[in-house]
């Protein structure tokens, strides 16, 4: 039926820590926010949208991650 649900979470490594990345604010321009929504000041070169999405927008972003790496699928 198409429902979510979580498998599991996984710590960040430190090299992962260490990654320019940030999430785009979509209600306040421009705004930048790390992953505890703090807000950045700078534009990091590794950005998401920090915003709600519906199931409908999961379903995009899996199918174009799977879209470009189709071996997730031989689990």
């Amino acid at each position: 039926m198409g429902y979510f649900y979580t498998l599991g979470n996984m710590e960040l490594t430190s090299e992962e820590k260490k990654l320019n990345y940030g999430f785009k604010d979509l209600k306040v321009k421009p705004c930048f926010l790390n992953s505890m929504g703090e807000k950045l000041n700078h534009e990091p070169s590794i950005v998401g949208i920090y915003a709600i999405g519906s199931y409908g927008s999961i379903a995009y972003e899996v199918t174009k991650a799977l879209e470009k790496h189709p071996e997730l699928l031989d689990v």
